[in-house]
């Protein structure tokens, strides 16, 4: 049986190069324990323009660049396409100024469509969504949590596992 795909979040990608982050050692650890456990890896392209344009900027180039081919080789990327940017911009403009914004509701349509339950995110508007939160203490640390959110069943092939050495190669 192939491990269910997990999505990947910007805020989790921003802690993963971010030493002073007081995630990062959790997130390192999260992504080091989905690779060893070749869980499969999705995200969509507004979530790498996010947080390329986040990384620039506090990281510089050099990490922007870095970010950017470790999550071509270690994540499916998904393109969003008119349809599904047209339908998170209009749940993006039905909600409160500081609810989900443009790139989460991306994230969370995308994930119903494919079937996803599992995001790797410190964004509590992940976990605002759905109803399972699952605390995985033992794994990763008292602060890291997996959010499992509302999504319909269903199987998505992603095309790769994830990188080993992602959360080294940063």
């Amino acid at each position: 049986m192939n491990p269910e795909p997990v999505f990947v979040d910007t805020s989790a990608l921003v802690a993963l190069v971010s030493r002073d982050d007081s995630h990062h050692g959790d997130v390192a650890k999260a992504f080091a324990l989905l690779a060893e456990q070749n869980v499969p890896l999705v995200t969509h392209s507004y979530v790498l323009v996010e947080t390329g344009a986040l990384v620039r900027r506090r990281f510089g180039t050099a990490l922007f660049t870095r970010i950017g081919e470790v999550v071509w080789e270690s994540c499916e990327v998904v393109w969003v396409d008119a349809r599904l940017h047209s339908a998170a911009w209009s749940k993006a403009s039905e909600g409160a100024q500081r609810g989900p914004g443009l790139v989460d509701w991306a994230s969370f349509l995308l994930m119903r469509e494919m079937g996803l339950s599992v995001a790797i995110s410190l964004d509590r508007h992940f976990r605002e969504q759905g109803s399972d939160i699952l605390r995985l203490h033992h794994m990763v640390g008292n602060d890291w949590r997996f959010v499992r959110i509302l999504a319909r069943p269903g199987k998505f092939g992603a095309k790769c596992p994830p990188d080993p050495s992602m959360a080294r190669k940063l």
